[in-house]
């Protein structure tokens, strides 16, 4: 992940859900909750080892909800 003149790049192609819930400012058990409806796509790797959403999904997630597509990412508290 970087950023060029103020846009986020995703240059990766999965992310841990702990990388996710910092870039979408939000927590971790928010971007589970999005991997298990479907709005983010991604791999479970099994019991222990968690998921991991794709990069294009996100960037796919996060150009809907710059877009107001969506309603608002639930943010941490």
């Amino acid at each position: 992940m970087a950023t060029e003149n103020g846009v986020l790049r995703l240059d990766k192609a999965f992310y841990r859900p702990d990388e996710v819930a910092k870039i979408l400012e939000c927590s971790q058990r928010q971007v589970y909750r999005f991997f298990d409806r479907g709005d983010l796509d991604g791999i479970r790797l099994g019991r222990r080892m968690g998921i991991r959403i794709s990069g294009s999904s996100l960037s796919t997630f996060i150009e809907s909800h710059q877009n107001g597509n969506h309603a608002k990412i639930q943010k941490k508290v």
